[in-house]
This record gives C-alpha cells, structure tokens and sequence, in this order.
C-alpha cells in the first residue's frame, strides 16, 4: 500500500501504531517478537471473521521483515471511532457497552478450533514458574509468600480445568472502540486470542471494577459456579505470569508492574 499520510498515534509493547492515508491502522514492529505476533493476528483474524456483534480489524497487508519495516508491519482497516480511555468512564453508559461486549463474549466463545490442552497447560506453566521464581528478589516475604500459595491453586487449576473456548485474552477497555455518542461500536488488539478459559477475558474487565464485571455478567451465557473463583485467580494470573517478559523485553515499566501485582495479591 502507498502511504499518502501517516499520523502517529501510540506505542505498545511490540508496536508503534500510526493512522495512515485516514482509513487505516499501521502497526509497525518495535522487537523481534513483533512479526510473530502479527502473523498470529492475521491469522486470528481469519478464524473469526464471522464475528457480527462487533467489528473486529480487516487485515489489508501484512509486511515481512524488511530495510524499512526490520521487525515487519501489519496494516488493517481502521474501525471509525475513538479507544476507550479511563477519562471516558464517569462520562459513557457502563450498563450499555456491558451488553454490546457480553454479546461479543457470547458469540466468540462459540468459535471451535484445534487446541492442543497438554501444550497450553505446559507453556503456561512454565511461562509463570520462571516469572514466580524472578519474583522473589522483587516482593517482601509475606507477599512473596501469597504468590506461592496463589501459584499452588492456579497450578491445579490448569491441570483439572476442561472447558475452553476461543477467547480474546486481553479485553480491557483500551482495546474498545467508542463512537462519537461514546456506544461500543468495536474490538482490537488480537494478538493475545487463542483458546483459554472465559474467565480470563471478565478477569481483564476488573480495570473498569467488579460492577462492572456483574453487569457484563448480567447478559453473559457462559457463566457457572466457579466463574467467580477463576476470575479473582485469573486477575491475578494477568499480573503475575508475564512478569519474567517485563523485567527481560520492558524495564522501563518493571516497578509499575512490581505495583500491579502487590495490588492483586
């Protein structure tokens, strides 16, 4: 694509996002898991494009490795509207976006794809193990302490727990798309999406407070007994497991981290 204008907008872990030619969105690499995790979106996106509830980005390019992009680039359709921002939440309809993004829920979670359960438990342990033993060195012994025993429940958890479904697996609020009368009109930011437990997807709603999470819950089909319990221990999974990334690919953000988790625990 022949790029006319290109406005920046924002910088994440593995990408600097521009407006280009007013239609479209840039992602462009920023280290060398940023390519992956475009050619996981891209395929993300295909296994889901049947979504209606909400838009969802249409990938136009997605741009390999290169002298002008070394950690490639991923260009999709830009859904019209504005993120959701923390200064947006006294103003907008929380009851509202809660149904909009309790149908979304609904309708994704009844995406069915291959899922391998021995090597999602195996990755995800091990990811968190090396994250809870770095830990240590960053935490007083009496939160290091309900780490660990958080740590024992989250580890029987995912040996025992069976019902998976196609999750977003990062839906927080500043992946959400207002539209000028602030109503939820979009969803970005797939990289995370695979299969996983729903309760991770209403773990990451807690950002906007528990009500919130009973509101979307309301409206939510998914729900069971153990919903509850699996959203507290999964708010903290948010927190703790990717810690072992921050303090390796992100220092700059490791005290603010070292803050959420002493929060969650």
């Amino acid at each position: 694509m022949d790029i006319i204008s290109k406005k920046y907008i924002n910088e994440g872990f593995n990408s600097k996002a521009y407006i280009i030619n007013d239609d479209y969105i840039l992602l462009e690499g920023v280290n060398h898991n940023s390519y992956k995790n475009y050619q996981k979106y891209r395929d993300v996106i295909n296994q889901i494009k049947s979504i209606k509830s909400l838009e969802i980005p249409k990938i136009v390019e997605l741009i390999d490795p290169c002298e002008e992009y070394p950690n490639g680039a991923l260009i999709y359709k830009m859904i019209k509207g504005h993120t959701f921002r923390k200064e947006h939440i006294e103003i907008v309809d929380l009851d509202s976006i809660a149904k909009k993004l309790s149908e979304f829920m609904n309708e994704l979670y009844d995406i069915k794809v291959d899922f391998n359960k021995e090597e999602y438990v195996k990755n995800e342990l091990d990811i968190t193990e090396k994250s809870v033993t770095k830990l240590k060195d960053y935490l007083s012994e009496s939160n290091y302490e309900k780490v660990l025993s958080w740590f024992n429940e989250y580890k029987n958890y995912l040996l025992t727990f069976d019902d998976y479904h196609f999750i977003h697996g990062d839906l927080w609020y500043e992946n959400y798309i207002l539209n000028d009368n602030n109503e939820l009109v979009g969803i970005v930011d797939f990289e995370g999406s695979g299969m996983g437990d729903p309760a991770y997807d209403i773990a990451a709603l807690y950002y906007l407070g528990t009500d919130f999470i009973n509101k979307v819950l309301n409206y939510y089909k998914y729900t069971d007994e153990n919903l509850v319990r699996r959203v507290s221990m999964l708010i903290k999974a948010r927190e703790i497991a990717d810690f072992d990334d921050t303090l390796k690919n992100y220092p700059e953000e490791l005290e603010e981290q070292v803050d959420k988790i002493k929060k969650v625990i």
